[in-house]
């Protein structure tokens, strides 16, 4: 599916994706709400969509546990986003979630 754009997935219960993920070399859009996602390493795994510039991760464990701190946290870990829980991604955030990962590397 090298032309799909846009993965919607909302509400499927998904914690994981256990399996390689297939290859959407156009995919700029990923909508994950209400689905189990509680781990931040589960996100790393999006840097093979590197075109991937949208997520939603609205209603998922991971949003419930880091509330508003979830953007830096995403941003943390892939810098990528542009949008994150339909929310642009502003310098502003870059630059928090830039400085919090240079002070847990100290």
């Amino acid at each position: 599916m090298p032309a799909l754009k846009t993965f919607y997935l909302k509400a499927n219960r998904f914690k994981e994706f256990k399996e390689k993920l297939p290859e959407f070399p156009s995919l700029s859009h990923i909508d994950l709400r209400e689905n189990k996602i509680a781990k931040l390493t589960e996100i790393k795994k999006f840097s093979q969509w590197p075109k991937c510039v949208s997520l939603d991760l609205t209603g998922t464990p991971l949003e419930e546990e880091h509330g508003e701190g979830v953007r830096k946290e995403i941003l943390i870990v892939l810098e990528q986003f542009t949008s994150i829980n339909a929310q642009e991604v502003n310098e502003e955030d870059r630059k928090e979630a830039n400085e919090e990962k240079e002070e847990r590397h100290k």
